[in-house]
């Protein structure tokens, strides 16, 4: 299987896309969070940052990668209708 590819619409002088990095997910921080609350934010974090890398790396299907999204607190059902609406979370 060929290296995944998308189409960000970049110019050809953009850098390359190097999947070999992960991306950044938000850990959301709320007012009266104690340490373990923030402790368990920052493990979703890092799960959703490698999940999505799986993703976009080929490793996992768009089923999978819908399922470990919800498995870590995204609605993606939500979120599919944020984004048609213009909503970004990043």
């Amino acid at each position: 299987m060929g290296e995944p590819t998308l189409n960000l619409n970049v110019p050809p002088s953009a850098p390359a896309l190097n999947l070999d990095r992960y991306f950044a997910t938000p850990a959301l921080w709320f007012p009266g969070m104690d340490e373990a609350e923030w402790q368990a934010e920052i493990h979703k974090m890092v799960a959703r940052s490698r999940l999505s890398h799986a993703f976009v790396s080929g490793e996992i299907s768009p089923d999978d990668f819908m399922d470990g999204l919800h498995d870590h607190g995204v609605d993606v059902i939500a979120t599919a209708d944020d984004w048609e609406n213009g909503i970004v979370y990043l």
